[in-house]
């Protein structure tokens, strides 16, 4: 470990941000969309565009910085990462048969860089491939509780 230490105000910060996203989630109203094929997303496209898109976010937030000079560019190409992101998820029916599958689907794909890295950090931090290990097995009792509940 560095002894780089962030400021309490950039943690402040972020569960403020994380406190203002949970509540915008309960309190936005949901947009009734029409019923319209293009509208039905797979699970399975879901599952790859959120692994892609979480992929992205990552690497555009780690390797970007050695690779472009300017903080201004990175910062633009995130937010336009993120909006697009919102723009894209909020074109599908998530109120369909299968809504419940496509929001599994796109939990899973989120975390699916978040587990394989776990497993790669283990060679540097002992017991990380148990944390991946841990999501694995929620993800699939998430899955199999959704298949009883069906």
């Amino acid at each position: 470990m560095t002894g780089y230490r962030p400021p309490p105000s950039q943690y402040l910060l972020a569960i403020v941000a994380m406190g203002f996203f949970v509540y915008a989630a309960y309190r936005i109203p949901t947009r009734k969309l029409a019923e319209s094929p293009e509208k039905i997303a797979k699970p399975r496209i879901l599952f790859i565009l959120a692994a892609a898109g979480s992929t992205a976010f990552f690497l555009l937030i780690w390797a970007s910085p050695y690779i472009i000079n300017s903080p201004i560019i990175i910062m633009l190409l995130g937010m336009v990462l993120v909006f697009g992101s919102i723009k894209l998820l909020t074109s599908f029916d998530w109120e369909g048969p299968l809504s419940a599958s496509n929001r599994l689907a796109v939990t899973a794909g989120a975390l699916l860089f978040l587990i394989v890295l776990a497993f790669l950090e283990e060679f540097q931090a002992f017991g990380m491939a148990f944390v991946g290990l841990g999501a694995i097995v929620g993800i699939l009792r998430l899955k199999r509780r959704m298949k009883v509940q069906a």
